[in-house]
């Protein structure tokens, strides 16, 4: 028993010193505010006890996906914005994914996705790890500003990376999620930036990302009680009671037309963060779109980050996208 514990927390301590060193190396590199408490490591912490299976998500590709990094997509804020590139070397579908990080609306990073890139790269989609201005850096509407810059090069980039440009579709987590829902279905109208109906997607995937913060449970949770320091208070810049009219525009269900994309919607379970799928889904069936959910058994709420969940949601996630037109 003695030697099982000492490795386990000589294990632990690698993670945590590379976690850290990672951090340290984020930082080092920038010149710009970030908040860096949320990653991969700290959100092992977090759930490692409530959750025994927990194991950080290692996706082995070999010689079967074909990984560059940092290409420019943007300048934003004096800067550079960056995306990571996963391709199959062989058993390419013609279609790509736009993934989109979560943390918060301010922290988090492009490489908390290559996991999950990886796995769906072994199946031949094109997957893109977006990296995005956090609320730290740039508030409102910033992040949603990069995404459709990101959306806009990836599909230039088609013929170079081998897909379909009109089969891009955007998969976020947890604030990506929502990020992904609000650039998706907004696009058509135009709201955040001019002409963005140049940049509608072929579906959306969202990962546990609350989809209306303006009403019931969602507003509960984000607004936190009215607290001005909420996460999504930093990224619009006040609380619902302050900015009523912007924590609207970011909620979802009101753009939902018989042009909007399908949405697949993977649960982790807690309600919270699946605050106003039925209204979406009711107002996607209603034109004719497809919206499915996919709700896992006594998952963590960053199920994307870890096995065995990750293992599991690539199937159905494969399974949606390849039965789009």
């Amino acid at each position: 028993m003695k030697r099982i514990m000492a490795t386990h927390y000589h294990s632990l301590f690698i993670l945590l010193f590379a976690g850290f060193m990672c951090d340290k190396a984020l930082s080092a590199n920038t010149s710009y505010p970030q908040d860096l408490r949320y990653s991969v490591q700290s959100s092992f912490m977090k759930y490692q006890n409530t959750y025994p299976e927990l194991r950080i998500a290692q996706i082995h590709v070999e010689d079967k996906v074909h990984i560059t990094a940092n290409h420019v997509y943007s300048h934003a804020s004096g800067r550079e914005l960056t995306m990571d590139i996963m391709r199959p070397t062989t058993q390419r579908n013609g279609r790509a994914v736009l993934l989109i990080h979560g943390g918060g609306w301010g922290s988090g990073h492009k490489t908390h996705m290559h996991q999950l890139a990886k796995a769906l790269a072994l199946r031949g989609y094109v997957s893109a790890c977006l990296e995005y201005r956090l609320s730290p850096e740039a508030a409102f509407p910033a992040a949603i500003e990069d995404i459709y810059q990101g959306i806009r090069w990836l599909s230039s980039q088609s013929s170079t990376f081998n897909f379909n440009k009109n089969q891009i579709s955007l998969l976020g987590g947890s604030s990506g999620g929502h990020l992904a829902s609000l650039v998706a279905y907004s696009a058509e109208h135009n709201v955040f930036i001019p002409n963005s109906n140049a940049y509608q997607v072929n579906a959306v995937v969202n990962l546990d990302g609350v989809l209306d913060v303006a009403s019931g449970e969602g507003l509960l949770a984000e607004d936190k009680n009215g607290n001005s320091d909420s996460a999504l208070a930093r990224w619009l810049g006040g609380r619902f009671a302050d900015k009523t009219a912007l924590w609207q525009q970011v909620s979802i269900p009101q753009y939902i037309t018989n042009q909007s994309p399908s949405l697949l919607f993977i649960s982790s379970g807690q309600s919270r963060f699946r605050a106003g799928f039925k209204d979406v889904e009711r107002r996607l069936l209603q034109h004719g779109k497809r919206a499915r959910l996919v709700t896992l058994e006594h998952a963590p709420h960053p199920f994307w980050l870890f096995e065995p969940w990750l293992s599991d949601i690539v199937e159905p996630i494969d399974t949606f996208l390849q039965a789009l037109p």
